[in-house]
């Protein structure tokens, strides 16, 4: 029996939207998921989906404002500073939410929680996991299972490190940064770790333009708009890369499918022209060669077994008033609603 999987992208602030979906998922749609998978904001949410604190995940969105998550460091610092922030007060929370009863909660589930990071020096993207061995293996990213709560804190903090906006984070020996930076949305270990359903939340909305008058005055651009826009721009098509060709597995898987159902009906058909009409076999074999015959199947496709990717996405830039790494309670509390409302209405 296939599995259900929840993959949510990066986002910062945004993520409250995420919760918002998932409170609906969830709490409406009883959902279960065997799988979850987060990058960046996405790799803070998941802990909390799998250990079913739906709660305490909502608490944390609807106040962090108020915990100083990010802190822009003085210009006069840049010059010889490692990022134009610092995340201490992320790491204090994480520190504080990520905690050895959550962490044991996570090795004892039998569920599989990922989160997607980037090995800095290599380029490759590694996945930290939690619960049962995956069995799976990639030449797109690695699996190193977390082996302590310690571990689990540097992961998620690692996975929301953005490279020069935030510092990089060292685990194990090695310097790892927000997954985000090659894979925005991680759907590919879903389908990897045989998910046939997968929920995806997407935190960019799909509204794409942006207003010119904004970007008219270049004297008055700060170097900061100029590394956020260009970040911005990046994710944007990391983003694309990371979805159009998972939705091209699930068309593809679809039409295998439908290839074999039409096979089976065929070769029943041909069964009883054969035995009950008394058509000769010389003939069914000429009709079949001429009219019946399929394309052979690409070996690039071992499993016939449907894909079904489902997408909650933001519908208008508007939803998601805050910047990346903007956290204010008013209109993160917002964002969760919005989230849930949406989630209502495209998962119809």
């Amino acid at each position: 029996m296939g599995k259900t999987a929840l993959v949510i992208s990066g986002g910062g602030s945004k993520g409250a939207y995420a919760v918002g979906a998932i409170n609906y998922m969830v709490g409406t749609l009883g959902l279960k998921f065997d799988i979850v998978i987060g990058t960046s904001t996405g790799s803070l949410i998941a802990p909390f989906v799998i250990t079913d604190k739906i709660a305490e995940l909502n608490n944390f969105y609807s106040h962090a404002g108020d915990f100083g998550l990010v802190e822009k460091k003085p210009v006069y610092q840049w010059r010889k500073a490692k990022s134009i922030y610092k995340t201490t007060g992320l790491r204090n929370k994480l520190k504080e939410f990520l905690n050895n009863q959550l962490f044991t909660s996570l090795t004892n589930s039998k569920n599989n929680m990922l989160i997607c990071t980037v090995d800095f020096v290599t380029g490759k993207i590694v996945n930290f996991y939690t619960g049962p061995h995956l069995g799976i293996s990639s030449e797109q990213y690695e699996l190193k299972k977390l082996a302590n709560r310690d571990t689990l804190v540097n992961a998620v903090h690692a996975s929301a490190d953005m490279p020069v906006l935030t510092p990089l984070l060292s685990i194990q020996g090695g310097l790892y940064a927000d997954g985000g930076v090659k894979e925005i949305l991680p759907i590919w270990p879903a389908i990897d770790m045989g998910a046939t359903q997968i929920y995806a939340i997407i935190l960019s909305s799909k509204e794409k333009q942006i207003n010119p008058k904004a970007w008219k005055n270049k004297d008055k651009l700060s170097l900061i708009t100029i590394a956020l826009r260009t970040v911005g721009l990046l994710l944007d098509e990391i983003r694309q890369n990371d979805i159009h060709p998972a939705l091209l597995h699930s068309k593809s898987s679809e039409y295998i499918n439908k290839v074999a159902r039409i096979e089976k009906g065929l070769a029943e058909m041909r069964t009883v022209l054969n035995n009950q009409h008394n058509i000769p076999k010389s003939d069914l074999d000429q009709l079949w060669s001429k009219y019946c015959k399929f394309p052979k199947i690409p070996s690039q496709f071992p499993s016939s077994d449907k894909v079904s990717i489902r997408i909650v996405q933001p519908e208008k830039k508007s939803d998601l008033p805050l910047g990346t790494l903007e956290f204010k309670n008013k209109q993160m509390v917002t964002m969760i609603k919005t989230g849930f409302e949406q989630a209502k209405t495209q998962l119809k």
